[in-house]
């Protein structure tokens, strides 16, 4: 499965050409463009993403992202897709089918066999602006979301309650607005590994 900022460039073929691509999770986090034509506006790196009750994720959990493209490896069923959800969701998303759920609140941890559902689930992505990306003052810039199982939705920018407009606003040219990333479903790339050369 594959995050990537518009346009994906090459990308299919580096995912074809991988072994083991059917296990990979990839992360493409440009700082700098690899092309200099390929964008029309700035990018920003996201350096760390934090998870807690957040479908699979039941405990805190943080991962550092450091590099243009990061790969998560592991098995299927482990959760690698559900870290690509996890980025979705805070960074705005409303369609729980994007996030491959029925409802709103389907994306909260809901308990296991030996682990009790958790009431919330939070997301918070930290962005590197050393150089000014955001209009907001500061190296690092967060963005929050959190859902409570009453349905009661939150977002915060460093901390401070917010609307998702003004998230949006925040990320509208930043490369990581709604229109800016491109999600390759598990499916698509399965379709890239078997098809034909042309």
């Amino acid at each position: 499965e594959l995050f990537a900022p518009r346009p994906r460039n090459n990308l299919w073929k580096r995912i074809r050409d991988s072994p083991g691509a059917r296990a990979i999770l990839l992360v493409w986090n440009p700082r700098h463009p690899l092309r200099g034509d390929a964008f029309q506006h700035p990018t920003m790196n996201l350096k760390r993403v934090k998870i807690y009750g957040f479908k699979t994720f039941a405990d805190k959990t943080e991962f550092e992202i450091d590099g243009n493209i990061i790969s998560i490896i592991g098995p299927n069923g482990c959760g690698k897709s559900n870290i690509v959800d996890a980025i979705l969701w805070g960074l705005g998303e409303t369609n729980a089918r994007n996030l491959r759920a029925q409802t709103a609140k389907d994306v909260i941890f809901n308990g296991s066999g030996t682990r009790k559902a958790v009431g919330y689930a939070e997301v918070t992505l930290v962005f590197d602006n050393e150089d000014g990306t955001l209009p907001i003052e500061g190296a690092e810039v967060s963005v929050t979301r959190r859902l409570t199982r009453s349905g009661e939705s939150d977002y915060f920018i460093n901390k401070r309650p917010c609307r998702l407009r003004d998230v949006s606003d925040l990320l509208a040219d930043s490369g990581l607005g709604r229109a800016g990333y491109a999600i390759v479903s598990q499916s698509d790339i399965d379709q890239a590994l078997s098809a034909s050369a042309v």
